[in-house]
């Protein structure tokens, strides 16, 4: 956080109108596209919220179903599964119970998550709530969909990326860059 903080201040006249909440999601989109993944128009005007408001609006929680874990910005289906081939990039850490990799190349970012998670003998992690996407004859449609079609998985995941980035601060945002 330090970091952003001092790019905030130290920056350019750009960075000064940003806020911290701009400043981070706009590393995030640019990270997907140094990773290869896709370009996500960036609208900016978000307020930053103090580290309890941030907590409670968390979209995700790892002890509730996959569903249920994409409920607030009232994602479809197919960007639910779409936000899920986010693991595509990473590794779990070493003292996790489950360290290790999704794929073969956590450095790109592409659909061989899906293709992966299709792949029975995949010797890449899978954790309950993967196998699950899986079990859910709707989810799995879109699993299916994303290992053969990676334009389509980015166009799902740039749009449910800009939602979840978006929630709570669409009457705030403006100008796309």
């Amino acid at each position: 956080m330090e970091q952003i903080v001092a790019m905030k201040t130290d920056g350019n006249h750009i960075t000064a109108e940003l806020s911290l909440s701009d400043l981070i999601q706009i590393g995030a989109y640019a990270a997907l596209e140094y990773w290869e993944g896709p370009t996500i128009n960036f609208r900016m005007g978000r307020e930053d919220t103090d580290k309890e408001e941030q907590e409670d609006a968390a979209l995700m929680d790892p002890t509730n179903s996959v569903r249920a874990q994409f409920t607030a910005p009232e994602l479809t289906e197919d960007e639910i599964v779409a936000l899920m081939g986010r693991r595509t990039l990473g590794f779990l850490p070493p003292e996790d119970e489950y360290h290790g990799k999704w794929v073969q190349n956590p450095y790109v970012f592409d659909n061989t998550y899906f293709q992966e998670l299709l792949n029975e003998k995949s010797r890449y992690i899978k954790l309950d709530d993967d196998r699950s996407l899986l079990e859910d004859s709707s989810f799995k449609r879109y699993v299916e969909v994303f290992a053969e079609d990676e334009d389509l998985f980015f166009q799902t995941f740039a749009r449910a990326f800009g939602k979840v980035s978006e929630f709570g601060q669409e009457d705030k945002l403006q100008s796309e860059i």
